[in-house]
């Protein structure tokens, strides 16, 4: 899923518009030299790996406030993280799984080409139920949504 983040931003003219292109040349450095690092914010990488303009017209209501609270929180948070390709590829996922812990990812990430992770979404059912649930009683980030987080990273992410 985190290479989607490479190349395939299906909005990059609306995000260089929004962001600049500082965050599409420090991925472009990484994509040509692995090793090297560069400075990113979970921001910067939460708007790049979504559409929210997908994720208003194909989300319910509820799922789409889940998915804004979401990326809210990582908005409020300007933590620097120096990375190279490896470890952004790494951090795009557990972002991406935060967001498909509440909703489809694959209806708001900007790429056409759901059909496998369509296919599989209903497995992801009852830990969506269990993070809707830490949501409405304000455990967003918690230890609990946290080691549920996890587990949906590791079922879903980390085969």
């Amino acid at each position: 899923i985190s290479l989607i983040v490479f190349g395939l931003i299906k909005n990059y003219s609306e995000y260089k518009e929004k962001f600049g292109s500082n965050f599409l040349n420090k991925m472009q450095k990484l994509k040509e030299s692995p090793i090297s690092t560069a400075i990113f914010t979970d921001a910067e990488i939460a708007n790049a790996t979504i559409n929210l303009l997908d994720a208003k017209k194909m989300l319910t209501e509820r799922e789409y406030y889940y998915v804004r609270c979401i990326l809210k929180r990582y908005e409020d948070n300007q933590t620097k993280y120096n990375l190279n390709f490896f470890s952004f590829l790494v951090r795009c996922d557990e972002i991406v799984a935060h967001f498909d812990l509440v909703a489809p990812y694959y209806k708001f990430c900007g790429f056409d080409d759901v059909a496998i992770a369509e296919l599989i979404d209903y497995r992801k059912k009852e830990y969506r139920e269990k993070a809707h649930h830490l949501i409405e009683r304000g455990k967003l980030f918690s230890e609990e949504w946290m080691n549920l987080h996890k587990e949906f990273l590791i079922e879903f992410y980390c085969k």
